[in-house]
């Protein structure tokens, strides 16, 4: 869940981004696709590393 949130969703996003601006006809794109994946990937990382943040925590407490 970590390597797609913090290495795939960030470069298939990137990879896109550029390519909207290369092909001007695929600039609606950019707006949702691109956006929506820079999202997904921000919303996993921040899960990911809550969760890891409680479970050492937890792992301290005992």
């Amino acid at each position: 869940m970590r390597w797609t949130a913090w290495q795939r969703l960030p470069t298939d996003g990137g990879i896109m981004a550029v390519q909207s601006f290369v092909y001007p006809h695929s600039m609606g794109h950019l707006w949702g696709d691109v956006l929506a994946l820079f999202v997904v990937a921000a919303v996993l990382a921040l899960l990911t590393t809550g969760a890891r943040a409680s479970r050492v925590s937890q792992l301290a407490a005992e």
